[in-house]
C-alpha cells in the first residue's frame, strides 16, 4: 500500500486544518460540543464551503448561538456527553435519523 499524503493549512491560530479536494461534496457534519469555542469554530469553518455540505448536526447542552449566517441546514441535537450512557447517546442519534 502506498503512503498517502494530505495538504493541510493554517488559519490564524490554528494549525494542521486539512484541505479535501473541491470534488468532494454532498457530505453530513456533526459537530459535538457545538456550543464551545472549538465547536463554535468548526460550524463557522464548515459554513465557509456549503457547496460541500449537505447537512451539519450540531450536538450540545443548549443551542448553538449559530449568528454567522451559516448556508448550510443545521439541526441542533440536545446531547449531553458528560452525563449520558453511550446508549442513551446512540438511541437519541437514531431517534434524529443520523446514518454514518
Amino acid at each position: 500500500m502506498s503512503p498517502r499524503h494530505y495538504t493541510v493549512q493554517s488559519k490564524g491560530i490554528y494549525h494542521g486544518l486539512p484541505v479535501f479536494p473541491s470534488s468532494i461534496k454532498n457530505l453530513t457534519a456533526i459537530v459535538t460540543g457545538a456550543n464551545g469555542i472549538s465547536g463554535d469554530y468548526m460550524l463557522r469553518v464548515l459554513g465557509e464551503s456549503p457547496e460541500r455540505w449537505s447537512h451539519i448536526y450540531a450536538m450540545s447542552r443548549r443551542p448553538p448561538n449559530v449568528d454567522h449566517k451559516l448556508k448550510v441546514p443545521v439541526t441542533h441535537i440536545s446531547l449531553d456527553f458528560l452525563n449520558s450512557s453511550p446508549d442513551e447517546l446512540a438511541q437519541k442519534m437514531k431517534e434524529q435519523n443520523i446514518k454514518a
